[in-house]
């Protein structure tokens, strides 16, 4: 055979298997293209589709995805969820080059939904959803990484369509959303100049304190159960005759006498109630605290050392603070079941700007500093997992006149220590006995005002001697 035959043949060969080639990726082109899924899914071209976009805050993403697969169980539909490869349905109508966006891999992110539960969020998903016999292609997103904006976007045959699945998927945000009935606390950044701010929702979980582990005169708890419990429990009847379910109580007292202790007994003992955490750095964050409350109602608001804002009603950024935490308590509307609980220490620092705005606070209730029958059941309560071998209870209460829950409590972890020191093997629980008791009180009422004052003991005068 002479070598142009040869030629001719080689050069038919590599055609035809570039031919093979050129189908074989125009075959993957299509099945890989989002175009092609709309077309299957709608049955025509994504330009002659509507389309609708909503925006919400970074922290609903995962209730929007919640929300999505919420609307369309109610529904009595289903969905397919495909991925997209780094261009979703914002860009499907773009002119890009062929073969436009791809279908991807579903990219799924873990998600906190509590301390100690999850779940799965595509992070470029779309989902395909049919309801009855209308049609329509969703996805939620974040409009770039690191954004605090998550973007809403549907298509479907008609903008009626998009518009009122757009509103049914909000409607179901604030019905499933994760943080409901949480405890929960915001920390974030505010934009300034060309940097976006963000927003962050951390979930709390606190160790479990029944109604036995609070020691208060049953006065004081009588008024906060009414004033904080019964408050929840009737709403319906208060809302019914006209009456205001916006309240706010604020809890004073010497530090160390149970105000934060008590707080967090309520966030547990109030079911079904969204509970936000507020203090120190986070006090800016109260317009959007004020904002998530009312979308989550009922909620409890836990303002704790809220006199480090009033104090500073002469300085602008205490002033600016003080001033938004007032008009966001008149703002809220009579009907809405949120409830301010402000802690303070230092109540005649917070009296002057709440009284300049009656009607903010409705009760102010004073922790006192426990008497001599609730210093008796504060040791045994913080005596418990140990022998309590106690002959002169009386004796040890009188010297401990003036101490607050706090005091007695590190007074026990103390005792605790100095009978580890000196038992012997005793199996595994210690004795405390009234020597361990004294030796511990004066070693704390020894170590000069400073350490009593720090660890809670308010008594003015000399300690009770022996």
């Amino acid at each position: 055979m002479d070598p142009g035959t040869v030629k001719l043949i080689i050069l038919i060969v590599v055609i035809s298997c570039l031919g093979v080639a050129f189908a074989i990726m125009n075959t993957l082109t299509q099945r890989d293209s989002l175009v092609k899924r709309f077309k299957e899914h709608f049955g025509k071209e994504p330009k002659k589709l509507a389309n609708a976009i909503r925006s919400f805050q970074g922290i609903d993403f995962p209730n929007l995805h919640i929300a999505i697969k919420a609307l369309v169980e109610e529904k009595g539909g289903s969905y397919e969820l495909i991925g997209h490869a780094g261009f979703g349905l914002k860009y499907l109508v773009q002119e890009l080059p062929p073969p436009g966006p791809k279908v991807s891999l579903v990219q799924q992110e873990c998600i906190d939904t509590d301390t100690d539960t999850s779940i799965q969020c595509p992070r470029n998903g779309i989902y395909l959803i049919t309801i009855a016999d209308k049609k329509y292609a969703v996805e939620a997103s974040f409009i770039y990484e690191g954004s605090n904006q998550v973007d809403l976007i549907v298509y479907s045959t008609t903008p009626e369509n998009c518009a009122r699945f757009i509103e049914e998927v909000r409607e179901q945000v604030n019905k499933h959303s994760i943080y409901r009935g949480k405890v929960i606390s915001l920390s974030g950044q505010e934009s300034f100049g060309d940097v976006a701010g963000w927003l962050k929702i951390q979930f709390h979980k606190f160790a479990e304190v029944s109604r036995e582990d609070i020691v208060l005169p049953e006065k004081t708890m009588d008024l906060i159960e009414r004033n904080i419990g019964s408050f929840y429990k009737h709403s319906e009847k208060l809302k019914a005759v006209g009456k205001s379910l916006k309240r706010g109580v604020l809890f004073h007292g010497k530090p160390g006498t149970g105000k934060t202790f008590t707080a967090k007994f309520f966030s547990q003992y109030l079911d079904g109630v969204t509970v936000f955490l507020l203090s120190g750095e986070q006090l800016w964050l109260i317009k959007q605290s004020f904002q998530l409350a009312r979308l989550l109602a009922p909620s409890l608001v836990i303002m704790e050392d809220v006199d480090l804002i009033a104090h500073t009603r002469d300085e602008t950024l205490g002033q600016t603070i003080l001033h938004q935490l007032l008009n966001e308590l008149d703002g809220l509307n009579k009907d809405t079941e949120i409830l301010f609980l402000l802690t303070t220490n230092r109540p005649e620092v917070i009296e002057p700007a709440l009284a300049l705005r009656p009607g903010r606070v409705d009760q102010a209730i004073e922790f006192p500093l426990p008497d001599r029958e609730c210093r008796h059941r504060l040791i045994e309560q913080y005596a418990r997992g140990m022998d309590l071998k106690l002959e002169d209870m009386d004796r040890i209460t009188r010297r401990t006149e003036g101490a607050s829950p706090a005091f007695i409590q590190e007074l026990m972890r103390k005792s605790a220590l100095i009978a580890a020191e000196t038992e012997s093997e005793n199996g595994d629980r210690l004795s405390i006995t009234d020597d361990h008791v004294h030796e511990a009180l004066d070693e704390l009422l020894l170590s000069g005002p400073l350490t009593k004052k720090i660890v809670g003991f308010h008594q003015t005068d000399d300690f009770l001697p022996l």
